[in-house]
């Protein structure tokens, strides 16, 4: 996309008829200051607010300049800036401010399945079941709906991984039953080189779902941030726990077993 230069662009014309811009000394240091917060932008740089140079009447365009305020443009003029928060803005002329989109960190999605039951309060051990028309197989791990059971994957997270807080969202099924709610728990520890194997889990966060039909898949709800024990860091490896609440008498009624497929991380990416 061509840039759009400050009306006091001289341009002249070269021996072969092609048009060229020159800019001064003046616009050459707006034009610098332009692409770098426009990179600020871009990069989630949220060191200091940005704006645009000048006001913008609406179905004009410009870049982002650093510096400046937030305060309401001229009448039949917008403005559009980036705030400490990471997010993006514009204001119209009456002074009414709506967030156009997120600059923050971005995510990626990591999906964990193969999960076995802990040895102490484990889940049943994996199993598989075959839908009778199309014979579909799919492995599961049965959750007991009495009693609190847990499960373990050990899953190094991958070098983009920003150390953050993330969330999980299981995608399970059922078999018959009268009753159809279920609370899944996700938890992890990061573990580095060296570190000992030994060490406590993160506080486990959950997400509360409701079945229905039989062998239907169910994908639940994201669980609220995820805080990994330790010291986490791209890399290190995440002892992830799950676990079903079956003492949650209000997000817990399925009165069977839950089947639990795998568990949908989102993670936050440096």
């Amino acid at each position: 996309m061509a840039a759009s230069f400050p009306s006091s662009v001289k341009s002249f014309t070269t021996k072969t008829n092609t048009p060229l811009q020159i800019i001064d000394a003046d616009h050459i240091n707006d034009l610098q200051l332009e692409i770098a917060a426009l990179e600020n932008v871009l990069l989630g740089n949220t060191a200091a607010d940005l704006f645009l140079n000048g006001d913008m009447k609406i179905g004009e365009r410009s870049l982002l300049k650093e510096g400046g305020d937030t305060t309401t443009p001229a009448a039949g003029y917008v403005s559009i800036y980036a705030k400490a928060d990471g997010l993006l803005y514009g204001k119209d002329d009456a002074g009414t401010e709506t967030k156009i989109s997120n600059t923050a960190t971005s995510t990626k999605q990591l999906f964990i399945a193969n999960w076995k039951p802990t040895v102490t309060a484990g889940c049943a051990a994996s199993a598989q079941i075959e839908m009778g028309t199309n014979k579909n197989v799919y492995d599961y791990l049965a959750f007991d709906p009495d009693t609190i059971e847990y499960a373990y994957a050990n899953a190094p997270m991958p070098a983009d991984w920003d150390g953050g807080t993330v969330t999980g969202v299981p995608y399970w099924t059922h078999p018959a039953a009268t009753a159809y709610k279920v609370s899944w728990g996700l938890q992890g520890i990061a573990i580095a080189n060296s570190d000992p194997l030994d060490v406590a889990q993160g506080t486990a966060q959950y997400s509360n779902d409701e079945g229905g039909t039989t062998s239907d898949l169910f994908i639940g709800p994201a669980t609220s941030a995820i805080t990994i024990g330790g010291s986490p860091a791209a890399g290190q490896m995440i002892q992830w726990r799950a676990s079903r609440k079956a003492d949650d008498g209000t997000n817990d009624t399925l009165d069977v077993d839950g089947y639990l497929l795998g568990w949908l991380i989102t993670y936050g990416v440096s």
